[in-house]
């Protein structure tokens, strides 16, 4: 058997480090002053390919918002879901921090 021979030591040295996580929390646009959708992701490139396709069903494909017009990071998910809902909630002005 491969895995004999293996200590703990040697198991946590030869597994791969975890992935580093990015969120985004975004707004989208239908034209200028137009709609505004609102939304997190893990992935903004795949998310705003889904909204240009309209393969993302219901608000965004009702109204057609695809012109991605501000993004901002987030190394949690928690803190990018708070920032989207104080952003929905107050227009952006409040801040959880």
């Amino acid at each position: 058997m491969w895995w004999a021979g293996l200590t703990n030591r040697t198991v946590s040295a030869t597994l791969p480090m975890p992935r580093e996580h990015h969120y985004y929390v975004y707004l989208l646009t239908s034209r200028p002053h137009g709609t505004l959708y609102r939304g997190v992701t893990n992935d903004l490139y795949r998310r705003l390919l889904k909204h240009r396709e309209r393969k993302a069903a219901g608000f965004t494909q009702k109204y057609a918002v695809h012109r991605l017009v501000w993004f901002e990071e987030h190394s949690d998910i928690e803190e990018a879901i708070a920032r989207e809902k104080a952003i929905k909630t107050c227009g952006g002005r409040g801040r959880s921090n």
